[in-house]
């Protein structure tokens, strides 16, 4: 069991995802290496995290999921939570069809 505490400030979003969703938001599981991440002087990725790790991980989830949430969203519409929630499980689909290997892309 793991708990931990994060200050949130006014219009901040809070998304609770389970292991799986948040392993396809990860880089280093989707094969990024700490370099694509700006973390400089460090060529693989390390059991034990940084500050300055955890810190690039969480960028790097929250411009992906940022990317995942938005793509075919028009402008002037509105993102709702259904379509938040599709859209992040939709990816996560994606991703299992492609290492499954039943998609070629």
């Amino acid at each position: 069991f793991l708990s931990s505490c994060t200050q949130v400030s006014e219009g901040d979003l809070i998304f609770l995802v389970s292991d799986g969703v948040h392993d396809n938001l990860d880089p280093e599981t989707l094969g990024r290496s700490p370099a694509e991440c700006g973390i400089i002087g460090q060529d693989e990725w390390l059991e034990e995290e940084t500050a300055e790790v955890f810190q690039a991980k969480i960028r790097f989830a929250e411009e992906l999921a940022g990317e995942i949430i938005c793509r075919g969203v028009g402008e002037g519409e509105v993102v709702t939570p259904q379509h938040v929630v599709d859209s992040l499980i939709g990816i996560c689909v994606f991703f299992l069809l492609l290492f499954a290997g039943y998609l070629r892309v």
